[in-house]
């Protein structure tokens, strides 16, 4: 009896966590399981590309998981704790999201994309540093003397 308490207890939380916290959730599996997912809260983790669009009290935020981007729905307080978006320059804030996923939501023109309810910063942006190619180093070193031997040649062909 005692035993069966316990299992009870532990299933119960289980399910708990399952039900009330949502899931968590790659981009793939929102593609794949879009129809399941539909409606229902999921979390969603990745880094922030991209511009944040601000809408007045609300804004957008694409954020990518290393697969594919999702457009994430947030209010303006949210996008707020956002700092480095990624790009070429920078690598995006880590964000985990926690919200409603919509595979075609009616509000954004049946857009997929998930209404946020939380923004937990996990990592911030930081600069990416680009060091040059030396193999278009030396060739534009080697383009550099062919042009000045053909500019040399032409001054001389002029006298």
């Amino acid at each position: 009896m005692r035993c069966a308490c316990v299992l009870g207890f532990f299933i119960g939380v289980f399910f708990w966590n399952v039900l009330c916290f949502g899931q968590t959730v790659s981009s793939a599996e929102l593609i794949a399981k879009a129809k399941d997912l539909d409606g229902k809260q999921v979390i969603y983790s990745g880094e922030v590309i991209g511009d944040v669009m601000n809408r007045g009290d609300f804004a957008w935020a694409n954020i990518h998981d290393g697969a594919n981007a999702v457009g994430v729905w947030l209010t303006a307080e949210m996008a707020a704790k956002i700092r480095l978006t990624g790009g070429f320059k920078h690598s995006g804030d880590l964000v985990e999201i926690t919200g409603v996923f919509n595979r075609a939501c009616i509000e954004h023109g049946g857009d997929m994309d998930i209404h946020a309810q939380s923004l937990n910063l996990q990592v911030p942006g930081m600069p990416t540093p680009h060091g040059c190619d030396k193999i278009k180093k030396d060739l534009a070193i080697k383009l550099l003397g062919v042009l000045i031997i053909i500019w040399i040649l032409s001054l001389l062909k002029l006298h």
